[in-house]
């Protein structure tokens, strides 16, 4: 992805960034979507265990300090696991138009 894409998407989101000194071992962001919050990225680097749990602990205790009720998450079928694992329920209406292969939600509150 090229850096006009990150900076594009990132200036309208939360992000959280875990680094290893000075490098980057991985991300999560999350944007808002019809006033609903979305886990857009959940990346670490190849061979980082712990970082995307990490990640995750710290983007969910800061949307519940916001008091976000809600998150959801576009989730490929490969990952949807992760977020099962977190307490994660799969969505089984059809009020949202997910591209992705599992649309997930999380109540928070």
């Amino acid at each position: 992805m090229s850096t006009d894409f990150w900076h594009e998407h990132l200036q309208t989101q939360y992000t959280w960034v875990a680094k290893e000194q000075t490098q980057v071992i991985g991300l999560v962001s999350v944007y808002f979507k019809q006033d609903k919050p979305y886990i857009q990225f959940l990346f670490t680097k190849a061979g980082e265990h712990g970082v995307a749990t990490a990640l995750h602990q710290a983007m969910m205790q800061h949307l519940t300090q916001q008091q976000i009720e809600t998150v959801y998450v576009d989730a490929d079928v490969n990952n949807a696991s992760f977020f099962d694992r977190r307490g994660f329920e799969r969505l089984t209406d059809d009020s949202f138009d997910s591209a992705a292969a599992v649309c997930l939600h999380k109540s928070i509150s």
